[in-house]
C-alpha cells in the first residue's frame, strides 16, 4: 500500500508544463485544447491514431486522477509499464 501511495504522490507531482514538452518530444502533436482544463495530444502509431489527454491544471480536485489516467494510456501507447520517473 505504501507504493501506491507513493505513485500518487509521484503523479501528483507532476508539472502539466514538463508532461506536454515530454509529449511533444516524443512525437505527440498538441491537438490544442479539451474542454476548460485539459489539451489533446495526437499520435499515430502504425495503423492507429492514439489520444491522449492532459489535464492543465494541476489545482483541479481530479488532477491525480486525470494524470495518472495520461500515464496509464501513455504506457499502453509505448508499450511499456508505466512509471513516472521517464515523464
Amino acid at each position: 500500500m505504501a507504493n501506491l501511495s507513493n505513485d500518487l504522490a509521484t503523479i501528483a507531482a507532476l508539472s502539466p508544463n514538463h508532461v506536454g514538452a515530454y509529449l511533444s518530444g516524443k512525437g505527440w502533436a498538441d491537438g490544442g485544447a479539451f474542454g476548460a482544463h485539459g489539451r489533446l495530444y495526437r499520435r499515430h502509431i502504425g495503423e492507429h491514431e492514439q489520444q491522449l489527454v492532459l489535464p492543465t491544471r494541476s489545482s483541479l480536485t481530479d488532477f491525480t486522477k486525470r494524470m495518472s489516467e495520461l500515464v496509464e494510456d501513455l504506457a499502453r501507447a509505448e508499450n511499456r509499464s508505466p512509471s513516472c520517473s521517464t515523464v
